[in-house]
């Protein structure tokens, strides 16, 4: 019986270190090929059920921490912006005079970083970016490591492009989502209430962010559904179209307007939202509330928001970052895992038919 049960251990290791090898060689091709690296990463999890853990997370990390590296991401102005803050911080000064609205929280954090690293430039920095937000994140992707395939959806579906442009309000929005998670389960408010405070002074938009999931979280998923479709059509009409124009130049003057493009350029998509975004809104309509859980009701409510600002760039990203840049996997993990037998069932035909 003992001898059976080292055995059993050993081949569940070997068994395991052969797929961490799998996903770090696959890893390795988003050094040439970032996409292709993604598919076979997810087709490996799709064949192949097994354990996943701390070691396969930042394993299957590999093609985003490279992507970090690409020119399309270092060529941000607002990476070039992080870097000057952190530079200035590092040679003396005030954090509080970096941002508004007492958004503190990142100046801080560059405050004590800089004790040890006193410059840096924009290739390690956006790697630093990345490698932190990853760390962050790793709570929220291991609550689905029963479910491997969503697990690995959800990380590797995670935006590089927003978490290096957008730092600041990627990060509040992923404390924001963690406060939102542990409200729901009534469980340490302390916790919660700090995980509030610190998303607020990371990005001040945190607070309208945490009041309008609170209504979006009360309304039932076919409602959502429902509002998710007037919210794309309303935003296609001019008058919401002349209506946001007139709130963007009293609240940010002219100069807000040109930064439209810029999202655009940087995203490379229409709207300035990821192409696997839009699919993740698309499969989440065949999909319900008890499939997904608060993850994938959080994702409709947030997409809604998107969907009201698709004709502009600069917003439509920006204002659901928590759906299409942090939980964009989950509705794609949940839909394929929904459709699984029949992908297996069509496999299983054309092997026969060939055979």
């Amino acid at each position: 019986m003992t001898k059976y049960y080292l055995t059993k251990i050993r081949l569940t290791n070997i068994e395991r270190g052969l797929f961490l090898g799998l996903y770090g060689a696959c890893g390795m091709l988003a050094l040439v090929n970032f996409n292709i690296s993604i598919m076979l990463i997810l087709i490996i999890t799709f064949f192949a059920e097994h354990k996943m853990g701390f070691a396969e997370y930042w394993t299957i990390s590999i093609p985003l921490l490279i992507k970090s590296q690409s020119e399309n991401v270092l060529s941000s102005t607002d990476l070039l912006s992080y870097c000057s803050i952190y530079n200035y911080i590092s040679s003396g000064g005030k954090i509080n005079e970096v941002f508004d609205k007492g958004e503190i929280l990142l100046p801080s954090f560059f405050f004590v970083v800089s004790k040890f690293i006193s410059t840096v430039n924009i290739r390690q920095l956006s790697f630093f970016f990345v490698f932190s937000f990853l760390l962050i994140a790793y709570p929220l992707v291991s609550r689905e490591k029963k479910n491997q395939f969503l697990f690995v959806s959800i990380l590797v579906f995670l935006d590089v492009n927003m978490i290096v442009h957008l730092y600041r309000q990627m990060l509040s929005s992923l404390l924001l989502l963690y406060f939102l998670t542990l409200t729901c389960c009534k469980k340490n408010q302390v916790v919660s209430g700090f995980l509030l405070f610190s998303s607020i002074l990371t990005h001040i938009t945190a607070v309208f962010f945490a009041i309008y999931a609170f209504i979006g979280k009360k309304l039932k998923f076919m409602m959502l559904k429902i509002i998710m479709i007037i919210f794309f059509l309303l935003g296609r009409t001019e008058m919401v179209k002349n209506l946001v124009i007139l709130a963007l130049i009293k609240f940010h003057g002219v100069a807000i307007l040109g930064k439209s493009s810029y999202a655009l350029n940087v995203i490379g998509n229409t709207g300035g939202i990821r192409l696997v975004a839009v699919i993740g809104i698309i499969m989440a309509f065949f999909l319900d509330e008890e499939e997904g859980g608060n993850y994938l009701k959080y994702f409709m409510v947030f997409s809604s928001t998107t969907l009201l600002f698709y004709c502009f760039p600069i917003l439509a990203p920006r204002s659901g970052l928590i759906a299409t840049s942090i939980l964009t996997g989950v509705p794609i993990g949940l839909f394929i895992k929904k459709i699984k037998w029949l992908i297996n069932m069509v496999l299983r035909y054309f092997v026969w038919v060939t055979a």
